[in-house]
């Protein structure tokens, strides 16, 4: 399985931006778009870095009154991603009244691992976050702006994800180690050093060579550990290569 902090199923009704938000936040064209109600029929999962963190993203079909087995099943899916999913964004067309579907929809997301996101700003805003409190009364604490097609309001979105994150509302996995970006470039520069230092050794290049990668490897670790392993055991290491000083 891969390592991730949680997943993240995209909830809403047909037509309200979800596999736009996915296109969006993979940077990719993954899901097909288009203006037809219903497109997506299964779930799509794509793993994403968002700063530093692994995400698993769920693209989910629409949910409605399902007009043919296929979709149907489809439905089946998305009602088993949303138990499934540590964080849910429920998408609704900001450039729309708060709809009978949406209330719906609504009432089997628990608010606390629930975000929702009012999509489609850049067509114009008939909604107001008091407005969707009002309408799908429980009192939402995450309420976020975006427009998924212009990108709009995803930095907000993204930084929302990491803070629940952080703040302990997802369920990270144990046996997980969380890096930010310069965690992770540091331990993939350590790893590259190890490498480059075994290959050495392995080709019978001088050990002095091998040493120097040991040694920069040693460096990076330390910038993540906070911790320093001395030049004794470094020393110690190499000191059967009778290396030369």
């Amino acid at each position: 399985m891969s390592c991730h902090v949680g997943y993240v199923a995209l909830i809403g009704r047909p037509n309200v931006g979800k596999s736009t938000l996915l296109n969006t936040l993979l940077n990719k064209e993954r899901a097909i778009v288009t203006s037809t109600p219903g497109t997506t029929r299964d779930t799509i999962e794509e793993e994403i870095d968002i700063k530093g963190l692994p995400f698993t993203i769920i693209d989910t079909a629409g949910l409605r009154d399902p007009s043919s087995e296929i979709e149907r099943e489809g439905i089946f899916r998305t009602n088993k991603q949303i138990k499934r999913a540590d964080i849910l964004l429920f998408l609704v067309n900001a450039n729309e009244e708060i709809t009978a579907k949406d209330i719906k929809i609504s009432d089997r997301l628990p608010p606390e691992k629930t975000i929702i996101l009012s999509n489609k700003i850049d067509l114009g805003k008939k909604l107001s976050t008091r407005q969707i409190n009002h309408k799908l009364g429980k009192g939402w604490a995450n309420i976020l702006e975006i427009s998924a097609k212009k990108g709009e309001g995803i930095k907000d979105l993204e930084e929302e994800l990491t803070k629940l994150v952080w703040g302990g509302q997802v369920n990270k996995e144990e046996d997980m180690i969380l890096l930010d970006a310069r965690e992770k470039y540091q331990l993939e520069q350590a790893r590259k050093h190890l490498d480059l230092g075994r290959e050495n050794l392995i080709n019978g290049h001088p050990v002095d060579l091998a040493e120097m990668d040991i040694r920069q490897a040693r460096t990076e670790l330390g910038k993540i550990t906070g911790e320093d392993l001395t030049e004794e055991v470094i020393d110690r290491m190499f000191s059967d290569f009778c290396v030369g000083k």
